[in-house]
């Protein structure tokens, strides 16, 4: 399953971590703020950026935390 999470907070982030360390699944991520998207990728939140409108039309899953 492929999760695509907008809002990398700390709600959004930790759901991302959550999901990424508790399953195989694969997530992508994406925040307004370049500091949120560092360290979500730096704990290994997320796989990616959801930046590519492939990447947004495949996910199965598409939450915004706001």
């Amino acid at each position: 399953m492929i999760f695509g999470i907008v809002g990398l907070g700390l709600i959004g982030g930790s759901l991302a971590r959550s999901i990424k360390f508790h399953s195989k699944h694969t997530v992508y991520g994406c925040d307004l703020k370049e500091t949120a998207m560092l360290q979500a990728k730096m704990v290994g939140a997320i796989d990616g950026e959801l930046t590519d409108e492939k990447r947004v039309r495949r996910a199965s899953l598409r939450v915004q935390v706001t």
